[in-house]
């Protein structure tokens, strides 16, 4: 058992008795740990960044462990000011620790961004507490949780098993205590009542923006704002019909009555015939509003130029050439474009097939991970490379996991929509076929490459393929030392290892996130 005394030493006040973790813990004690900090943090005026960096060097805890790196990302949205709020509002310190239980469970998700988790998951928590209060224009409103039986659809949708809803649950959950009611702590809403029904009240236009196709109703507008942050937070498996749905919905403004914390969206209440206002404490509505820009689909006349383009782009895929610009527009006609951001998760191994997802622009990775948040990369994919066919062909789940490395877009072609057209041409199945069996003869040297060669030669192979000529040096692509760890299959702490010694011996130097190759690597280590 080890006993944190940087802790102790950065802040004499604190009890660090609960902060000691024995060596090998498991993953449910280092948060039960990280937990305790965080009361810590809650019930002092201390800079969290800080106190958790004290608490994690004290108690000899991996910084590269997933629970970790979730855990610091937190403590800096906290700093930041995101949560800052929630240090002040919060008189019982445990609403922050189920926060930040809550974004640990989820951290815990192969492949997600810990920076967005942090971000989505404390911003949404930050007021979640039953609070009578007014506006800034002096207005009363409440602020409450909603049912439990309101959050598992949304937990299912995020991709979590039945079993694990039921784990959250007992987690992240808690109870009323005046009335015996259980409430989730992630879902919220705001309402504010402003009289009368209006007789024609008019519909949101450039204040709100693409908003005004969100849904009616508390519940529903909790979804919209998932579909607003769906291309940014990889946990929410946002579906093409739950897509239609919301923008076929309309949400009227009343002249932005009672403006407060959040922009507001209005609904009527059928029961009482008085006018409700619901709305988001997002810390920056501007960015949730570009959000939601991105996630819901352009214009028509931008939607065409952007269809017409992706057809240009798929008729130079081997996959469909020849077989004309009337039949592919077709298909492009049935598929849906869609654009994530850097480090996005866009399928997660297991998951259910149900569309193929051809690249027009940016890079992928393929992926495998464990439950520890150790990864090996299994490919790498640039524009014109498709993804997910193998699993529509076997009607099977998803065999690895894919990331995006920089922005891009794809054409996602339903998978009914993709199954008819390779039965009704055998041309497209004998491209398939030839496609597989390349991929899998990689597969197979890629095995080979692991299992024959050690980790400083693949590690050598990697930086000479990826190094390219630059104002006569050879410079790899950014790369961080977790990145190289995960296509070599190494630790990270063995790549820093070999760098620092190439490093040492003048044959690489570094250049922020890119390797620069000065001379011919060594044949061994």
């Amino acid at each position: 058992m080890r006993s944190p005394h940087a802790v102790e030493r950065a802040f004499p006040d604190i009890s660090t008795a609960p902060f000691a973790v024995p060596s090998g813990a498991s993953p449910e004690l280092v948060a039960d740990q990280i937990v305790a900090c965080f009361r810590a943090v809650a019930a002092l005026d201390r800079p969290a960044t800080k106190v958790f960096d004290a608490f994690t060097a004290g108690a000899g805890l991996d910084p590269l462990d997933p629970l970790i790196t979730a855990g610091s990302h937190i403590a800096a949205e906290i700093d930041r000011g995101v949560a800052g709020r929630a240090r002040n509002a919060y008189h019982n310190s445990q609403h922050l620790c189920e926060v930040v239980l809550c974004s640990l469970f989820l951290g815990r998700q192969a492949g997600l961004s810990h920076t967005r988790l942090a971000r989505v998951v404390v911003a949404a928590l930050v007021h979640d507490f039953r609070h009578d209060g007014t506006t800034n224009a002096g207005q009363p409103f409440r602020l409450e949780r909603l049912a439990v039986a309101s959050a598992r659809p949304y937990l299912a949708r995020a991709g979590v098993a039945p079993d694990e809803i039921e784990r959250v649950a007992a987690i992240v959950l808690a109870t009323d205590v005046t009335k015996g009611v259980p409430y989730a702590r992630r879902c919220f809403r705001f309402q504010h009542r402003v009289g009368p029904r209006p007789e024609a009240p008019e519909e949101a236009t450039g204040d709100l923006g693409p908003l005004r196709r969100l849904a009616t109703d508390p519940e529903t507008a909790f979804e919209a704002v998932l579909v607003a942050e769906a291309d940014l937070l990889p946990s929410v498996a946002l579906t093409d019909e739950h897509s239609l749905l919301c923008q076929q919905r309309l949400v009227r403004e009343n002249g932005r009555v009672g403006a407060g914390p959040a922009e507001k969206l209005a609904f009527l209440d059928q029961q009482s015939g008085g006018f409700l206002v619901s709305g988001f404490f997002e810390p920056n509505f501007n960015r949730l509003r570009r959000s939601m820009v991105a996630a819901l689909p352009g214009r028509p006349r931008e939607q065409k130029a952007m269809k017409e383009e992706a057809r240009d782009i798929l008729l130079e895929i081997p996959l469909f050439a020849g077989l004309g610009r009337d039949l592919v527009g077709d298909l492009v006609d049935q598929a849906t474009l869609r654009a994530y951001r850097a480090n996005t998760v866009v399928m997660q191994k297991g998951d259910e097939a149900s569309a193929l997802y051809v690249l027009l622009s940016g890079r992928v990775k393929v992926f495998s991970a464990d439950d520890n948040g150790k990864e090996i990369v299994l490919n790498e994919l640039g524009p014109g490379d498709y993804l997910g066919e193998l699993a529509l062909i076997e009607d099977s789940t998803r065999s690895a996991s894919v990331m995006t490395v920089a922005p891009s877009r794809f054409l996602v072609i339903p998978k009914a929509s993709f199954q008819a057209f390779v039965i009704s041409r055998p041309s497209v199945a004998l491209h398939l076929i030839g496609a597989l069996a390349t991929r899998v003869r990689k597969l197979t040297e890629e095995v080979e490459r692991l299992a024959l060669r050690d980790v400083y030669s693949r590690l050598a192979d990697t930086l000479n393929a990826r190094a390219v000529e630059e104002d006569g040096r050879l410079v790899t692509d950014p790369l961080t030392q977790r990145d190289l760890a995960a296509l070599v299959g190494a630790s990270r702490e063995m790549v820093s290892r070999i760098l620092k010694d190439l490093k040492a011996g003048g044959y690489i130097s570094l250049d922020g996130k890119r390797i620069v190759i000065h001379r011919k690597l060594p044949e061994r280590w």
